[in-house]
């Protein structure tokens, strides 16, 4: 199942996608207004994830 991993690193918040292979990828954001905007990207196809938050 691919996930969404929220969480806190030195200070940024991240945004880590792990696809349905386990490969993964980050996004770092300095504030939590730039993850929010990008956790919309995510809205529509949200059921298709585990969300994880580590916040």
């Amino acid at each position: 199942m691919k996930k969404l991993l929220l969480y806190k690193e030195n200070d940024e918040f991240v945004l880590e996608h792990i696809n349905s292979f386990g490969h993964s990828f980050k996004r770092y954001f300095i504030t939590k207004q730039g993850l929010e905007e990008e956790l919309e990207m995510y809205d529509p196809a949200v059921e298709n994830y585990q969300v994880i938050y580590q916040l």
